[in-house]
């Protein structure tokens, strides 16, 4: 059977835990379910992330029967999982449940001592993952970046003006991808002919919380940002937003890295009624993961 200590000095028989280790060395990681097995009596420590999300996709170029003709708006950058860490005594042979569904990463025995629970981040302002059951940290994920609005040109008074400029998505929380580039003018105004309105750009992924206490499993972001806004006409063919970032999938290995959320994809230009920007599709977010360390 299996027995999780979680308390401070736990003891087996005429073996006592003592003082926690101050350093520690990777033994394990799991992207999958799976049970592990402790192969020493010592102590443990263990980093556990819920899921990122994806970047949303940016927004396709419109116009209306009031004259309005708007770029499409950037998607926002995905947020990421809660993150969990804990330490543990364990005898040999001790046995820990890992398992992974939609995101959500759970360890242990839901009602014993040990029972981590961290789940996916999603992709709205209000949704990053969540995390319980860890005795050294607990953490929110972090959100992602707003995408960008897109341009918009009015006709009135036969002719027509920028009425809205476009503007960047914002980088994604904890350090996460910056935003996407947008292009045309950055100022509206009644004395500005346009004939085009250009995309907002896509927001950044949010980066991977838990840094204070697991530093050299969590990746920079500073290598992704979020999907490009559609150009100014002269760019034809350039008028689709670009697809945001997407981070690579963790791989399960003595080098594994955790990086974050996907970032949002850029909006289209507005050109005619006819020819209409797309927008970007948004990068792909990691999945969740458990990392095992044992006291050195």
């Amino acid at each position: 059977m299996s027995i999780f200590y979680s308390k401070p000095y736990p003891v087996f028989g005429a073996v006592a835990a003592g003082d926690p280790p101050t350093s520690w060395e990777y033994l394990a990681s799991y992207i999958s379910n799976a049970t592990w097995t402790a192969p020493d009596t010592a102590w443990y420590k263990l980093f556990v992330w819920g899921g990122s999300a994806n970047g949303v996709a940016g927004g396709t170029s419109s116009s209306s029967a009031s004259g309005t003709f708007s770029g499409g708006n950037g998607g926002r950058g995905g947020n990421t999982g809660g993150f969990s860490a804990h330490q543990v005594w364990l005898k040999k042979n001790d046995t820990i449940p890992i398992s992974f569904s939609s995101g959500i990463a759970t360890v242990g025995v839901s009602g014993s001592d040990l029972y981590i629970r961290c789940t996916a981040g999603g992709n709205t302002s209000s949704n990053p993952g969540s995390a319980t059951g860890g005795n050294i940290a607990n953490l929110s994920g972090a959100v992602g970046g707003n995408g960008g609005v897109g341009a918009q040109r009015y006709y009135s008074s036969g002719r027509p003006w920028l009425r809205r400029a476009r503007t960047s998505g914002s980088q994604g929380g904890n350090s996460g991808a910056n935003g996407g580039s947008v292009y045309g003018p950055s100022t509206a105004s009644p004395q500005l002919e346009v004939d085009y309105a250009t995309g907002g750009s896509g927001g950044g992924g949010a980066r991977a919380v838990g840094q204070s206490y697991a530093s050299n499993y969590i990746n920079s972001m500073s290598s992704y940002k979020g999907g490009n806004g559609g150009k100014e006409l002269s760019y034809r063919p350039d008028i689709n937003g670009t697809a945001g970032s997407s981070v690579p999938a963790i791989v399960a290995s003595s080098s594994i890295k955790v990086t974050g959320a996907g970032s949002g994809g850029g909006g289209g230009t507005w050109v005619s009624d006819t020819v209409l920007g797309t927008g970007g599709s948004g990068g792909n977010g990691q999945g969740a993961c458990v990392i095992i360390e044992r006291g050195a």
